[in-house]
């Protein structure tokens, strides 16, 4: 009786209570005669329209104009008071974050959040530079018969140096070959263990090719946060994260922001992170 109470008060409750689609609900509803300005259906409409812009441009934030025009599609009667009032009601309600002119969903805004502050932690930690290290690389380029350029060089020693580090390169540049070199150093210089790294990519494809590279075990990024299919949840998290003291990811430009901060949320504090 409750729940036919609540489709009563707020049929589009369901789209967030049991993840129904808008269109489908909204089809339904005005059937049943809501009407197209009613202030339930337009808090729906506009969460609906930024998810949508947000997958479509690939941005976390919204301006105004961007959010009326897309409404438009579907209620043109819609002015800039109803809107104002109903955007500003989400924002009391926690479901849109309002910063000057800029407008997220809640979700995207504490993600994208999550991974600047934990990013900027992760940079912070101070590390000093192994003893020996260029002799180190030295020895690398003796034994595998290669000669790293300055370029790849800096790359290695700051992943081995800092916490945080990011290694962009078109296809043929060597960034593979930089993590083989990395994945020797942690060996050798911490002596990290093979079950103290994680090799991770958003693909099977990715993270197969990571192991035949490395000789290590790799993974999928939400086989590793092990992911719950039904309930569409990571249990590895903030709460409960992984023991990989050194975490590298390949191909993170396939990221999203809430991948990328669920992610950071299931490895350990202090990790090493490239």
């Amino acid at each position: 009786m409750k729940a036919l109470d609540k489709i009563t008060e707020n049929i589009y409750s369901l789209i967030e209570d049991m993840d129904f689609n808008f269109l489908d609900i909204d089809s339904i509803a005005l059937n049943l005669g809501i009407d197209k300005s009613d202030d339930r259906r337009i808090q729906a409409l506009i969460i609906y329209v930024m998810n949508q812009i947000t997958f479509e441009l690939g941005n976390t934030y919204l301006s105004y104009e961007e959010i009326l025009n897309n409404i438009r599609n579907y209620n043109q009667n819609i002015n800039d008071e109803v809107l104002e009032y109903n955007i500003y009601k989400l924002n009391e309600l926690g479901k849109v974050k309002i910063i000057d002119d800029k407008y997220y969903l809640k979700e995207f805004y504490e993600a994208e959040k999550y991974i600047a502050d934990k990013l900027c932690f992760l940079n912070d930690i101070e590390n000093k530079p192994p003893k020996d290290l260029d002799k180190k690389i030295d020895e690398l380029e003796k034994t595998n018969n290669i000669t790293y350029d300055k370029i790849q060089r800096t790359a290695i020693i700051k992943a081995v140096v800092n916490n945080v580090t990011i290694i962009t390169g078109g296809p043929g540049t060597g960034k593979t070959t930089i993590i083989r070199a990395i994945v020797s150093l942690l060996k050798d210089i911490y002596k990290a263990r093979d079950e103290e790294i994680a090799l991770l990519a958003p693909t099977g494809r990715a993270a197969k090719k990571m192991m035949e590279n490395t000789n290590l075990k790799s993974s999928t990024i939400h086989r590793y946060l092990c992911w719950d299919k039904d309930m569409n949840k990571f249990s590895i998290n903030e709460y409960n994260p992984n023991k990989e003291k050194y975490v590298i990811v390949d191909e993170v430009s396939m990221l999203d922001t809430i991948l990328m901060s669920s992610l950071l949320k299931g490895i350990k504090r202090n990790a090493f992170v490239l």
